[in-house]
């Protein structure tokens, strides 16, 4: 082989080394790519929205109350020695109000069909849709789309009582689907139209953590762009409480004490919660909300430990060092620990020793590790548990404030905690910035060994700043406000409940642009225009206490005429673009079509460019991405006209709009 040859042949063994290198490198990227969640919802003891969660937990409320009345007896089931056959030794849980509560007929749903669903579907179905409005993801543009669910459950009770012996009613053709646990998640996908993959999953109390999991591996498989991911949990009947009597893990107190002096057991709890998540990079260019980052996560199983229920520390630990592994952090990069601590004397010395080999092992740490659990505030949710920790995560970064771990007077001497591990006992800042993140883990624990953790990075490191120049908007803005229900009553209920929101909602412009943006519209419908939040209030309170309308209103015909060259003006639609995150949207995604053609961005023409603007070439391109933007804005709002007319290059977006293009 000549010199030359032998020169060729390296540098295309070279030039193949460096393309493996970079697939190699764009697989890793993909494999490890985060994960936004973009939207929350949930209904947990005391709570009914992540709004009123967060203040039970700045405000460090207990949400545990005694068995209700419409439940079971509780003296007919109750004794305090633990083990006592037949009985319970706890009196306390966290629970819902107004479980057997259902709209069927907002979700279209019968009422005899109604009856026969368990009410962790119903449940499901109500908080989903409250995430998704939470995440200005209107349900309906979904339908069709390749969204996932992925929905953690254990609880069968109401199966149970569904197919009773002795039960007065037989079952049904609808009891089969109301009750079985893979309807779930089934349930969810049929009503709103989705087409990704629909998983129910049970491994007992780290379900909605393992599903959460599971859900972003599927976004980053790209088997889904959306995916609603958590849990439900419900207790209906005394049978699993009497069974967990006789293994001694209940509190004779009622009350939940992880990490604490006092713990004498776990408290049960009820509850449902869901994430609406999306992968980063395709929430970033949707110009969506990102509350937080999932940056990685793993799970794992305790194998052979010295009992099927009873918890293996070393996978525990080896748990939450895979998971910074994917994460490629150090463990000196995690600053706070949402654990499962649920109360027991086994359980949480258990974790906290992992948790300490895991992150503080050889490390000189300049502030204690922190760790916490919200069941000391709404119990132990079991298939929904894991959800809750990661919300309560979300809200301490959203609100800069790690909530005080209740229930801790003293710190159990079981746990050897020395000076790099500590218990939240104080609420304590969050602080982060572009530069300095800050990232929490959570886990959660299945009692047959199956263990999830994720890692979670605050929205300010992870989303990268805009580089686009703030344009405060000219004089005052009227800010716009529709509200939409399927029928009279609701429509009334919902203005009376934005009273109150609006009467505490200081952002109330952004709320605005949020609730116009991320409902479904309805046929019942109201709408405001005010200048400031107090004009607003009075609007909403008025239109509260007028007397039903039990009529349809009658829509009138509606026509959209679009103008032609000659209209256009430097600044135009830019209050709109600062304002409403719908317009700005839909005007991005059409600048980023015509700049292929263009070879460059319209937006700074029509921001700031007059002589440029009224070059034809570009006259007729930003003509045209306004009024396409507008109309869909506008149809977002009140619905597509029933005429079309367009004049010159006006005639291209009527087009567009009749669906002729």
């Amino acid at each position: 082989m000549t010199e030359q040859a032998h020169e060729a042949l390296l540098a295309r063994q070279n030039a193949l080394i460096k393309q493996s290198r970079e697939k190699i490198q764009a697989l890793s990227a993909r494999i490890n790519q985060p994960v936004a969640i973009v939207g929350m919802g949930c209904r947990v003891p005391g709570a009914d929205n992540v709004e009123a969660l967060w203040e039970l937990l700045k405000n460090g409320r207990e949400a545990v109350s005694e068995v209700q009345e419409d439940r079971w007896d509780i003296d007919e089931h109750y004794a305090p020695e633990p083990g006592t056959p037949f009985k319970t030794n706890a009196r306390r849980a966290g629970y819902l109000s107004d479980v057997d509560l259902f709209d069927a007929r907002f979700f279209g749903i019968s009422p005899r069909e109604a009856q026969q669903m368990d009410p962790q579907q119903r449940l499901l179905l109500e908080v989903s849709y409250q995430a998704l409005e939470h995440a200005q993801v209107p349900a309906d543009s979904l339908r069709g789309e390749a969204v996932g669910v992925f929905m953690g459950i254990s609880s069968s009770e109401y199966g149970a009582m569904t197919f009773a012996e002795d039960r007065p009613v037989s079952p049904d053709a609808y009891s089969i689907t109301g009750t079985s646990l893979n309807s779930a998640a089934g349930r969810l996908a049929y009503y709103y139209g989705f087409n990704g993959p629909a998983l129910a999953m049970d491994t007992a109390c780290s379900s909605s953590l393992v599903s959460i999991y599971q859900a972003c591996r599927s976004l980053i498989n790209q088997e889904c762009h959306t995916a609603l991911a958590g849990g439900v949990n419900t207790l209906l009947t005394p049978g699993p409480s009497v069974a967990l009597a006789q293994n001694k893990v209940l509190s004779a107190s009622g009350r939940c004490s992880p990490f604490g002096s006092e713990a004498d057991g776990l408290v049960r709890g009820e509850g449902c919660g869901v994430l609406v998540l999306k992968r980063l990079e395709d929430a970033l260019a949707e110009n969506c909300q990102v509350l937080a980052v999932i940056r990685a996560g793993h799970i794992n199983q305790d194998g052979a430990s010295s009992g099927l229920t009873v918890p293996n520390g070393y996978a525990q630990q080896s748990l939450i060092t895979q998971a910074l592994h994917n994460a490629r952090l150090t463990p000196d990069d995690i600053r706070y620990v949402e654990a499962h601590g649920t109360g027991t004397v086994l359980g949480d010395p258990i974790e906290a020793k992992a948790i300490r080999q895991a992150l503080c092992e050889g490390l000189e740490r300049k502030s204690p590790l922190l760790i916490g659990s919200i069941k000391a505030n709404i119990g132990h949710l079991e298939a929904a548990s894991g959800v809750a920790g990661v919300m309560k995560v979300v809200l301490a970064m959203q609100h800069r404030q790690l909530p005080a771990q209740i229930h801790v007077k003293e710190r159990t001497s079981l746990i050897d905690w020395q000076k790099d591990l500590d218990v939240v006992r104080d609420s304590v800042s969050v602080a982060y910035g572009p530069d300095t993140p800050y990232f929490s883990g959570v886990s959660s624990f299945g009692f047959s060994g199956t263990n999830a953790h994720l890692i979670i990075q605050d929205p300010c490191s992870a989303v990268p700043e805009s580089t686009a120049v703030e344009v405060k908007p000219a004089g005052t803005v009227v800010h716009f406000l529709g509200v939409s229900a399927k029928d009279p009553v609701a429509l009334k209920t919902l203005l009376q409940r934005y009273s109150e929101y609006f009467a505490q909602e200081e952002a109330w412009t952004q709320a605005c642009q949020a609730l116009n943006a991320g409902r479904n519209h309805y046929p019942y419908r109201a709408a405001f225009m005010a200048k400031d939040r107090s004009a607003l209030l009075a609007q909403l309170i008025t239109a509260s206490q007028k007397p039903d309308n039990k009529e349809l209103p009658e829509i009138p015909l509606m026509a959209w005429l679009f103008t032609g060259q000659g209209s256009q003006y430097v600044q135009m639609g830019r209050i709109l673009f600062d304002t409403q995150p719908a317009f700005r949207q839909w005007l991005e995604q059409a600048d980023k079509a015509i700049s292929k053609y263009l070879g460059r961005s319209i937006l700074p023409v029509i921001w700031q460019e007059a002589a440029t603007l009224n070059n034809t070439q570009y006259t007729q391109p930003a003509i045209f991405c306004l009024q396409y933007a507008l109309a869909q804005f506008m149809s977002s709002l009140v619905g597509l006209p029933q005429f079309v007319l367009g004049h010159s290059i006006g005639e291209y977006a009527a087009a567009v709009v009749a669906g002729g293009v």
